[in-house]
């Protein structure tokens, strides 16, 4: 199975929506770890949104996907969907996860 096929089934199982990734990119798609899948290496957990806004706003960024569930203590989770393509800078980051989340409300 490819790891395009593994996040789209994890995303599947866990009643999310899979976010679309350009094909160039999809074939690119490496897991990295658990819930963690991107076509560029990872050294700052994707929970650290200002970090990937600021790459892009600061430096010449090559186009990547990045899919992640990460987060820390007991409600602070969240899914990452992080897209540069082309001039396009997409950066979602949405609560879903936490212990005092709803998995099936948050995933509707």
């Amino acid at each position: 199975m490819s790891d395009i096929d593994k996040a789209k089934q994890l995303f599947q199982e866990a009643g999310l929506s899979f976010p679309p990734i350009p094909p160039e990119l999809s074939s690119q798609l490496k897991e990295q770890s658990e819930w963690l899948f991107s076509t560029r290496p990872i050294e700052v957990s994707p929970y650290i949104l200002r970090h990937y806004v600021d790459e892009a706003e600061k430096s010449a960024v090559k186009d990547y996907a990045l899919l992640a569930h990460s987060g820390h203590g007991v409600n602070s989770y969240a899914i990452q969907y992080y897209l540069v393509d082309g001039p396009l800078r997409m950066f979602l980051h949405l609560g879903w996860g936490g212990v005092y989340m709803n998995a099936a409300e948050e995933s509707a």
